[in-house]
């Protein structure tokens, strides 16, 4: 499935990034669709990630957006390890 997406939103001090899908086959399923990342500070440095997915359903047969979760995995690693690394 492909989307070409738009960087909607960065903020510093919410330490998030709020992307908007623009073109692709995302729009065929979803009227609209955003995902917004944001990096939680817990403790001692330690931290986490929240995923928050924004969407509307271009019909009711349309299936929730769970194929999307593996994918919100897979990039929260990466940026755990870049987050490590530097």
């Amino acid at each position: 499935m492909t989307a070409k997406i738009k960087i909607e939103d960065i903020d510093d001090g919410d330490m998030s990034i709020t992307f908007n899908v623009i073109q692709g086959d995302v729009l065929r399923i979803y009227k609209s669709f955003k995902a917004k990342i944001q990096v939680l500070k817990v403790h001692k440095g330690a931290g986490s990630v929240e995923w928050t997915l924004e969407f509307e359903k271009a019909n009711v047969n349309a299936p929730d957006p769970e194929e999307y979760v593996d994918f919100a995995v897979k990039m929260s690693k990466g940026l755990d390890a870049y987050l490590c690394k530097n």
